[in-house]
């Protein structure tokens, strides 16, 4: 019994360091599951040794106390052997003998032992985030003169993620941002029309609440400007000892939906304008959760304080990390805006020779707002791609936890509790019948003798006085089958 109650604290010891752990914690040559059957197992059968050599010895006690059919010899040899005997047992003596009605129970109900074992470890998959540095997400501090961005304003959040990850902090980068806004209205109202009278041309001059001067040239049933982009440049003079502003270049665009054939003053009134401004900022970004190639993420942009420097601009304020870029850089950046690859027209016409120029063609339809703010955003993603800092964020990951089901162990300790019982009540009803330690020995029961007395009862008679005796004799004497 010690030996089996020490499975069983074995097996109890296992589950309490493994419970809520990951199985890859388990790193024995057999499988948790495996160890833990392997002792219940062998806890079960130390106890069915148990219930047998109980189950053997009651058949002496109970033929001491009182006279029986030898018939039930058979019985109770057949119950201390499994529990087909032990169910025979309880089905001819009908439970009637006390110790030995429990054992052969207990034998029974220990067929059930392995099923109830299987069922004390479950396993759970849960999500756990892990620093890998499998997850990062590049920030870029310095602005490094790139500008293919402009160009590619479908660019993709540049990050890296195998499979889920999450950042639970806020991280700040440089960016862009545009700021668009609809000024057809003052526009017109500042508009000035220079007419050609031999060609009736119409070139309607307009100057944008942003001090921008921009045309829409018409000429009626020839051509008609369909887009006009004019870029002009918000960099201080170096000389001059400004500070040097965020917003570095303005941008307005005239647009018109009306066809060369029709008439000047409706081409006049169709005509919509919007004046933008690029500034650089500093972008927080946060809430940021990733799944394959799926970003999701919330970014505020903080506007940025005027450099004190021309040279080298240094934006520094408070809350923010130090923000850097050259004007050298910024400067070559606005050469790109005001020239002909950004800025420039676009008509529309049977007698038009006015090649198209800037980037008048992606203009032509949609949001104009919509469309710098993507430009923006992919000149900012651009900037991120060569990333001079990296975020690194958590990876979530599917791991399997050991989950014990404590109470599936209730029966196991219940086959051991009563084979222990059985076991002391066994040794204490031995003592009181002064029996012989006799068991399922065959030996011992031929070397008794039924003898008949005077009232025809038969007695089970031996000369045997002790186990040690009995062991003695059988190992100098010889038999052979008659």
């Amino acid at each position: 019994m010690i030996a089996s109650f020490g499975c069983m604290a074995a097996v109890v010891t296992i589950l309490a360091r493994m419970q809520s752990q990951p199985l890859s914690h388990w790193t024995f040559l057999i499988s948790l599951n495996a160890t833990i059957a392997t002792f219940i197992t062998a806890a079960k059968s130390m106890a069915l040794l148990v219930l047998a050599a109980c189950i053997a010895q009651s058949k002496w006690i109970l033929f001491k106390s009182s006279a029986r059919k030898l018939r039930e010899l058979d019985l109770f040899e057949d119950a201390s052997r499994g529990p087909l005997g032990s169910l025979m047992l309880l089905l001819h003596v009908r439970w009637r003998l006390g110790i030995a009605s429990i054992g052969a129970i207990a034998t029974v109900l220990a067929l059930g032992v392995d099923t109830f074992a299987q069922q004390v470890v479950g396993f759970d998959t849960r999500e756990v985030e892990i620093y890998d540095r499998g997850a990062s997400f590049g920030l870029s501090r310095i602005y490094n003169g790139s500008s293919e961005g402009i160009f590619n304003i479908t660019a993709t959040p540049f990050f890296k993620c195998h499979s889920k990850c999450v950042w639970k902090e806020s991280y700040v980068s440089l960016g862009f941002v545009s700021n668009c806004a609809d000024v057809t209205v003052a526009t017109l109202a500042s508009n000035i029309t220079r007419n050609d009278a031999q060609y009736y041309d119409h070139d309607n001059w307009m100057t944008t609440p942003g001090n921008i001067s921009i045309y829409a040239h018409f000429s009626q049933t020839s051509e008609a400007t369909k887009v006009n982009v004019v870029a002009v440049s918000l960099v201080p003079n170096a000389a001059g000892g400004q500070p040097f502003a965020p917003e570095f270049v303005r941008i307005a665009v005239v647009r018109s939906s009306e066809s060369y054939m029709g008439e000047p003053q409706v081409f006049r009134d169709t005509l919509e304008v919007v004046e933008c401004t690029v500034s650089l900022t500093a972008y927080t970004y946060s809430d940021m959760s990733a799944s394959g190639n799926q970003l999701n993420i919330k970014s505020n942009p903080t506007p940025l304080q005027p450099a004190p420097s021309f040279r080298m601009l240094v934006f520094n304020q408070t809350g923010l990390p130090i923000l850097q870029s050259t004007s050298a850089d910024i400067i070559a950046l606005v050469q790109l805006f005001t020239s002909p690859r950004f800025s420039g027209e676009i008509r529309e016409g049977e007698t038009s020779t006015t090649p198209p120029q800037g980037i008048g063609l992606s203009l032509r339809n949609g949001d104009i707002s919509k469309a710098f703010e993507n430009m923006a955003h992919s000149m900012t993603e651009q900037l991120r791609s060569s990333n001079d800092v990296a975020a690194y964020g958590l990876t979530v990951t599917s791991i399997v936890f050991v989950r014990v089901r404590w109470a599936w162990l209730a029966f196991p300790f219940g086959i051991l509790a009563a084979s222990a019982l059985l076991l002391f009540a066994t040794v204490i009803n031995n003592c009181n019948h002064k029996c012989h330690l006799w068991k399922s020995s065959m030996v011992a029961i031929l070397y008794h003798q039924v003898v008949i007395q005077e009232d025809a009862k038969g007695v089970l008679h031996t000369d045997m006085q002790s186990l040690e005796q009995l062991k003695a004799l059988a190992n100098g004497t010889k038999a052979r089958l008659e």
